[in-house]
């Protein structure tokens, strides 16, 4: 029973209530049984996702764990070694193992700011099996106001650790790499006083996003320690990224991100689970309109975008970040628009060409007389209402949509000062009457109430 029952008291049990909200993160963190021919001991560290969503094993720690070794193989990974509840149990509790690993790339504790990056001998399938996870990450390099450390203090059962303050950017004292590191000081929560010991080393350090931006080297913190020394040291992700080294075994840049694609944060990932990429599609209500009017734009994307990127031809403004903007047209003209969207997976483009048009109706003296003379009522309407065209006798078509663009009726008459319109298989609401002749649209807005 690894390291069971043996460290300080002031640990907190990682399915406490301040776990509560690190559930999916926790199932990642794993205890390494170091083993080689002349030495064993204890680390932390955490299964970590990739940018390419694929399901590799990669797993994270520091390299002053390996110490010199070429041992990874005999190296034994216990996930799932926690108590079921807040309380310690009487017996050591179950866990599940994995055997071996191969080195992909390391960051020296020395010159550097200590990581170690395996691939652990198993598969996806096994880790689905086990119920594993894989940790997301950020290497913004912003310092986080809050977030938890996940580990397992002298190989006992894991344990998290709480953080309420800024994070603060150091350097650690055996390590030439300036600025490398993340300073965290532990806060009390309503269970006791979480802090790390040996054993712990390798572990991840999340943020408020319950993401890793960086894993233990070393630190003053302990359970007897005083409040001013309840501090640690923790390697940056942002640093490791690729400060360490240039080449492929001294960064984790290679691997956590093969193809460049230049993210800086990655969600975490189920084993197996589907990657649903992203596909752009926006509408605009209305689409023809005059001079000065608004065209309201909603996002219709797929697979849950968290930016957007809108670009408005004609429009005011001309770009937009919001997800359902709203734009003025001033000139008239025929407009594209243009949406971005983009999530951890990826990102993904529409272009709607020639999408918006901008009516002059000063140009035609005819086309003013007409405008003056549309009358449209009831409205509100119960189910049917009329267009009172006034003197005007060209053809006239007019349409029906909703918010979203969506046609729903149209009706096209040359004669008649008067239009019918019968609304009773559409359903209560606000819509958009489009009035078009040759040389003039008119957009009004109804209301449907029955």
């Amino acid at each position: 029973n690894p390291g069971f029952g043996v460290s300080e008291n002031c640990h907190v049990n990682v399915n406490c209530p301040e776990g509560a909200s690190w559930q999916e993160q926790k199932r990642g963190v794993a205890e390494i049984l170091l083993s080689d021919t002349w030495f064993s001991g204890f680390c932390s560290g955490s299964l970590i996702n990739n940018a390419e969503n694929d399901g590799t094993p990669y797993f994270l720690s520091v390299a002053h764990c390996a110490d010199g070794s070429n041992y990874f193989q005999q190296w034994q990974f216990y996930f799932n070694y926690e108590a079921q509840s807040c309380w310690n149990p009487e017996v050591a509790p179950d866990y599940n193992t994995i055997v071996g690993a191969s080195m992909k790339a390391i960051g020296s504790d020395v010159t550097g700011s200590d990581f170690l990056l395996l691939e652990l001998n198993t598969t996806e399938d096994e880790l689905e099996a086990i119920n594993a996870y894989y940790n997301g990450w950020d290497i913004s390099g912003d310092a986080s106001p809050s977030g938890v450390g996940i580990h397992h203090p002298s190989g006992d059962i894991k344990k998290i650790s709480t953080y309420t303050g800024v994070l603060s950017t150091s350097s650690y004292p055996t390590s030439s790499a300036v600025d490398a590191f993340w300073r965290v000081n532990w806060s009390a929560t309503q269970t006791d006083y979480g802090v790390t010991e040996a054993g712990s080393n390798g572990s991840p350090l999340f943020n408020n996003n319950k993401l890793i931006v960086g894993t233990l080297t070393g630190g003053a913190s302990a359970c007897f320690a005083p409040e001013q020394n309840q501090f640690d040291l923790y390697g940056k992700m942002d640093y490791h990224w690729e400060s360490n080294s240039k080449s492929n075994s001294g960064q984790l840049k290679s691997w956590l991100d093969p193809q460049n694609t230049g993210i800086t944060v990655l969600q975490g990932r189920e084993p197996n689970s589907e990657i649903q990429y992203l596909i752009a599609q926006f509408v605009g209500s209305p689409t023809t309109v005059e001079i000065g009017d608004t065209v309201d734009f909603t996002d219709q994307s797929d697979s849950n975008p968290t930016s957007w990127l809108w670009l408005f031809e004609g429009g005011t403004p001309d770009t937009s970040t919001t997800q359902n903007p709203s734009v003025v047209y001033d000139t008239p003209g025929t407009y594209d628009v243009s949406l971005t969207v983009s999530n951890q997976y990826g990102d993904d483009t529409e272009v709607k060409t020639g999408y918006i048009t901008v009516n002059d109706y000063n140009k035609v003296s005819e086309t003013e007389v007409f405008q003056s003379q549309i009358n449209v009522f009831p409205n509100p309407n119960s189910g049917e209402f009329s267009i009172d065209l006034g003197d005007f006798d060209s053809e006239v078509q007019i349409r029906i949509t909703n918010i979203n663009g969506q046609e729903l009726k149209a009706k096209t008459t040359k004669t008649g000062k008067y239009i019918n319109v019968n609304t009773d298989n559409i359903p209560s609401g606000l819509y958009f009457l489009q009035v078009i002749t040759e040389d003039f649209s008119k957009v009004y807005k109804i209301t449907i109430a029955k």
